[in-house]
């Protein structure tokens, strides 16, 4: 899933006349893979992802509603919804289907750590904190608990907790390399702002290094179905190619702001 959209992004820069199209298609490829690597293959969905790579996120929507009006309490089909629905911006409906999630799978960190998520996306940190916290003891040793907290702990200023969470989530094992690139982005500026220097460059160094963690955010961030993850993200993005460029310094990473700026 991830080859075609690299290939697509790389058409996108030799066709310049095709940018937005090649882009936009790149974007709805990494999308699709985001959902069918957690194991929504099945024929139920697959107008959805057909929907989703194409872009048109409303259709997406409505093939969910018409098969939660059928199946009302299928978790993977609420767990589906309400990551279109984030991603469409609907985050009080998102909100809904989470918490309908966790009734459903009181033992699953899925839907502690989607409604951590939103409230991100919302800016309230304390409360995401502790969905996330919740998440986290439903799957101690789970990756996604462990990058949301280091998330919330980098927006807060909380050098000290932003680097325990991001090494868990780190030893946990993360699968996608864009997110790898967060978790080290996350890691060097909690050691910059402790002024521990050595481990600082040590994580920057690995920020520089994934080129085609670049490449992925660029056919991510580059659309304009990705309001929600730019506005999120798209702020350590841009620190973590500063720093790539050498437009920004280890000491630099220190001062910048918590908001991710």
């Amino acid at each position: 899933m991830i080859g075609p959209a690299l290939i697509l992004l790389v058409l996108a820069v030799l066709v310049a006349d095709w940018r937005l199209f090649f882009v936009g298609g790149a974007l709805g490829w990494l999308l699709a893979a985001q959902f069918i690597r957690r194991g929504r293959t099945g024929p139920k969905y697959r107008a959805a992802i057909r929907h989703l790579r194409a872009g048109e996120l409303d259709k997406a929507l409505a093939v969910m509603d018409g098969l939660l009006r059928a199946e009302p309490d299928d978790a993977e089909h609420l767990r589906f919804r309400a990551e279109l629905r984030r991603l469409a911006g609907h985050l009080e409906q998102a909100a809904r289907d989470y918490e309908r999630l966790i009734a459903l799978l009181p033992e699953s960190a899925d839907g502690y750590i989607g409604l951590a998520e939103l409230w991100v996306q919302r800016g309230d940190y304390q409360r995401a904190r502790d969905c996330a916290q919740q998440g986290a003891a439903h799957d101690p040793h789970g990756w996604t608990p462990a990058y949301t907290l280091a998330l919330i702990a980098d927006r807060l200023g909380e050098a000290q907790e932003a680097i325990a969470h991001a090494q868990a989530a780190l030893d946990a094992g993360i699968p996608d390399r864009r997110f790898r690139l967060l978790v080290h982005l996350w890691l060097a500026r909690g050691h910059a702002r402790l002024g521990q220097w050595d481990e600082a460059r040590a994580a920057v160094s690995q920020v520089r290094a994934d080129t085609r963690a670049f490449a992925e955010w660029d056919a991510i961030l580059a659309s304009e179905q990705a309001g929600q993850i730019r506005a999120m993200l798209g702020p350590d993005v841009q620190v973590a190619r500063a720093l790539r460029e050498g437009a920004l310094s280890v000491q630099a990473l220190a001062e910048s702001g918590d908001d991710g700026r």
